[in-house]
């Protein structure tokens, strides 16, 4: 007999509960960070937000917290993670400011532009095994093609917009490189480790449309020791976690 799959708790936070039964990926550490990153900066106040490939929707809401007045549109390709979005949209305070699209970003014919675009990008296809084969196509770039990610969000951003992404320290050179064939400019970039000993494991990447003289570069470390936070990474996710 085939055993039960595990069924996955509500991951509640300070302002808002996600429920992450059928999405293609739990809450993580990445889509916090990111979102926590992004919110963490001293941005004007965004009007038109959006997330490509949302899944729970963590960090549309993440979002829509900080920036309470922003409109935020969220497109997921995954219908069970769509509706599990939507339902996490509906039954959290900004459900008026939030808008989820079931639809594959790449064809879809968005009618705005955004001052923000954020995206919790899929791993490199080598980084990546799981049985689950909607689980797999969700984390890999095959199915996800960077080069036109990042030419159709250069493409939706307004004059002064900004893009967020995270991925894997390992590939950052292959990232940044198309970003850069997009015409995108490194605004701001955070090397992100677990642990004062171990190396590092993701980048966190602003980009903006315009050049500029210099890029901000800064590093962060998550834990002094199993389940104990550094302070920089509590300042930067306090308003959002529940213990933290």
């Amino acid at each position: 007999m085939a055993e039960k799959p595990k069924q996955r708790k509500n991951f509640r936070f300070k302002q808002f509960t996600v429920v992450q039964q059928q999405s293609t990926a739990a809450v993580g550490t990445d889509a916090v960070l990111l979102a926590a990153w992004t919110a963490f900066e001293k941005l004007d106040r965004p009007q038109r937000i959006m997330d490509v490939g949302t899944g729970t929707g963590v960090i549309a809401l993440m979002l829509a917290q900080k920036f309470e007045t922003a409109h935020v549109d969220a497109i997921e390709v995954d219908m069970a993670s769509a509706q599990e979005a939507r339902y996490n949209f509906e039954n959290s305070p900004w459900l008026e400011l939030l808008k989820l699209i079931y639809d594959d970003f790449f064809s879809h014919e968005f009618l705005d532009n955004y001052d923000l675009i954020i995206s919790n990008l899929p791993y490199h296809v080598e980084e990546t095994s799981s049985p689950d084969p909607r689980k797999a196509l969700a984390r890999q770039t095959q199915n996800f093609p960077i080069v036109d990610f990042f030419a159709k969000s250069a493409n939706l951003m307004r004059e002064n917009a900004r893009l967020y992404v995270i991925f894997p320290y390992l590939h950052r050179q292959w990232y940044l490189q198309l970003a850069c064939d997009a015409g995108l400019y490194v605004q701001k970039i955070c090397w992100v480790k677990g642990s004062e000993n171990t190396e590092y494991k993701r980048c966190l990447v602003e980009l903006c449309k315009s050049p500029i003289s210099t890029c901000e570069i800064e590093s962060l470390v998550i834990e002094k020791s199993r389940h104990l936070y550094t302070q920089q990474y509590i300042d930067l996710t306090k308003d959002f976690y529940l213990n933290m």
